[in-house]
């Protein structure tokens, strides 16, 4: 019933001519105040901070991560390379005791 009575009344309004939207120069007054819209401002502001301080931390703590995989993952090759080198190292004393009895 709502929604019909608005199409009538714009029905009406475009038959007399009248204009739907206001002027890009309109100048209205405010609803609120200056110290409102300051206190308004100053919450968004914070709430920005906020979120921007949130993502800081949760980056930090996906960098710690990643971090602590790449540590985890030199330690584990470095440990793969001493294991290498050191069957090396016992290989190459098996050979040397190999030559050494004949």
């Amino acid at each position: 019933m709502t929604l019909e009575n608005v199409k009538t009344g714009i029905g009406l309004l475009e038959e007399k001519k009248i204009p739907l939207v206001r002027p890009d120069d309109y100048f209205a007054e405010m609803f609120k105040s200056d110290k409102q819209m300051k206190k308004i401002k100053e919450r968004l502001v914070n709430q920005q901070t906020n979120i921007d301080k949130f993502e800081v931390r949760k980056r930090r703590r996906q960098d710690q991560k990643f971090a602590k995989k790449i540590k985890a993952f030199k330690e584990q090759q470095k440990h793969k390379q001493k294991k290498k080198e050191m069957q090396d190292v016992d290989k190459w004393r098996k050979e040397i005791k190999s030559r050494e009895q004949y």
